[in-house]
């Protein structure tokens, strides 16, 4: 009988965390491509089974965009090329042709941005935007200067919170941007942290510096080398030290403004770090384990005490109205695992609630979860215990995580809830008015009122990651686009009008009637357009 008991229990324990192991391998460049997705259809088949189309918040539909980038780009066993080769053969190729041998002149062509730019007219029944923001930062002085990163749009700065926006990426090798730290009395100095923190849509090339505002840009990863970069803090009492957490469970350490790094080993790849507040040498690292350095960055150690085991994903936060509390988010495929807190600085954890799943796609929260793709945490700096929680929608809880609340809609305005584009990767407040910010994979919006109504400040923002592109064959200036997560879009003239929504996949336009238009979703469907869309 206790053999039985035992086998049964290898048999769970197996199957929940093979379940688990792919949205890391992911994100591991050692990792096999093949073995990745016979991991992920493991969880495909329970989440998905025979179904004709894909169940939301489960994640999958992130995977297979995933999946979809990746499988051309493999080799024929399955290895990923080595970290920076996109960047190795822009420099091989330059250096083959530092002489013109073909009777061309580089940088001659004369390429003109179309968009979309202003945020498109939406004709569906839900919100569109302009594209996804990884990570948002603040000018040290200037409440109206906010400075946003995007994981295929570069890195954008607005001077006028948002009223217009201007991208800043000119010395950047890829368009990738998951973390922005400005220094707080040099703001001309900034460092960004490259690839795509979420969904591993760009490669990472470590951290880059620039020191005009974000005009240029040159990397700053000498011991670092060609990593995705998840977040990057600066010690506030003291510049010069920098810690970057990334890819392959390391946290990097520089002590001379990010010219030199070196690393430490973590219990798992920590998308969320954070300092103690008041206290350098205390922090706190989140993946899908929790560690805490004591010794300002050269050694993390894992904590167990009350930390979730077998979560996708992992999320903290911290207040400077109580330094010694950290909050903990954990979901997994299913939905919410818990809202954790510390009261002794990260020594252990006590559950605040299990339910109900405020990572699912419903208003009372539902079923489902994307935790390995958007999960993030934001503690009030002026009150602890007002929390906000970013899954799908936005949560907010005022008595510290015991009682959640349906903050944001994803589809919009429902009843006294606002609407928020879905899926939140960084929830930041202004350290001036204590605005809060949400960047998701609609663009940026920000609250003025704790949260009761939220304005989308995306319009500007030329940052969509386009699938595909149809073109008229007719009509100039006609043209049909499938965009990650801001549906499809039909470019009239410059006037983009989103049609469809969800993802955009493949469109096209008849070459002989422009009435008649094709978009597909990411599920199978495909819809027509008889009326010129």
């Amino acid at each position: 009988m206790k053999n039985t008991l035992l086998i049964v229990t290898l048999m769970v324990t197996s199957m929940v965390f093979s379940q688990d192991k792919w949205p890391n391998m992911m994100f591991d460049r050692d990792a096999n491509f093949y073995d990745i997705k016979q991991d992920f259809e493991k969880y495909y088949q329970e989440k998905a089974g025979n179904a004709l189309k894909i169940p939301k918040g489960t994640g999958i539909k992130q995977f297979k965009r995933w999946e979809y980038y990746w499988e051309h780009r493999v080799d024929e066993n399955g290895n990923f090329p080595s970290e920076g080769h996109v960047l190795d053969e822009m420099s091989r190729y330059n250096r083959l042709h530092a002489t013109n041998q073909r009777g061309y002149a580089t940088n001659t062509g004369n390429w003109e941005l179309v968009g979309p730019i202003a945020l498109p007219n939406n004709g569906t029944g839900q919100l569109n935007g302009n594209g996804r923001v990884n990570c948002i930062a603040f000018h040290p002085t200037d409440p109206n200067t906010i400075f946003v990163g995007a994981p295929s749009g570069g890195f954008w700065k607005t001077t006028d919170n948002g009223v217009t926006w201007t991208e800043y990426s000119n010395g950047l090798v890829r368009l990738g941007v998951s973390s922005i730290v400005v220094h707080p009395t040099n703001p001309d100095i900034i460092y960004i942290g490259t690839g795509d923190r979420d969904g591993g849509d760009a490669p990472g090339y470590g951290v880059y510096k620039s020191t005009d505002g974000g005009i240029t840009w040159i990397g700053s990863n000498s011991g670092m080398g060609n990593r995705t970069v998840y977040e990057i803090l600066m010690d506030p009492s003291n510049s010069d030290v920098l810690i970057a957490s990334t890819n392959g469970n390391r946290i990097y350490k520089s002590t001379d403004g990010g010219s030199n790094w070196s690393y430490t080993s973590t219990s798992s790849s920590m998308k969320d770090i954070a300092y103690k507040p008041g206290e350098s040498n205390i922090i706190y690292a989140s993946g899908t384990t929790v560690d805490v350095s004591t010794d300002g960055g050269n050694t993390f150690n894992q904590i167990t005490n009350g930390v979730p085991v077998g979560a996708q994903r992992i999320a903290l936060a911290v207040s400077a109205d109580q330094p010694d509390w950290v909050y903990l988010l954990a979901g997994n495929g299913s939905g919410l695992v818990g809202v954790y807190r510390s009261t002794d600085s990260g020594v252990s954890f006590t559950t605040r609630t299990t339910s109900p799943n405020i990572l699912g796609y419903d208003t009372n929260g539902g079923s489902g979860s994307q935790a390995w793709y958007d999960l993030v945490i934001a503690a009030d700096p002026t009150n602890a215990n007002i929390i906000y929680t970013g899954g799908i929608n936005i949560w907010k809880s005022i008595d510290g995580g015991t009682t959640m609340n349906i903050n944001t809609y994803w589809v919009g305005s429902s009843g006294t809830i606002d609407g928020v584009h879905a899926d939140q990767h960084v929830l930041e407040f202004s350290p001036f008015n204590n605005d809060i910010y949400s960047g998701n994979d609609g663009g940026i919006y920000y609250s003025s009122n704790l949260g009761a109504n939220w304005i989308d400040i995306s319009s500007g923002l030329a940052i969509a990651q386009v699938y595909k592109i149809g073109v008229s064959q007719i009509t100039e200036n006609t043209v049909i686009n499938g965009y990650q997560d801001n549906g499809t879009a039909i470019n009239r003239n410059s006037v983009f009008h989103t049609e469809i929504g969800g993802d955009g996949m493949e469109c096209i336009i008849d070459p002989t009637d422009d009435n008649f238009m094709y978009g597909a979703l990411y599920y199978g469907d495909i819809r027509r357009s008889t009326n010129n869309g």
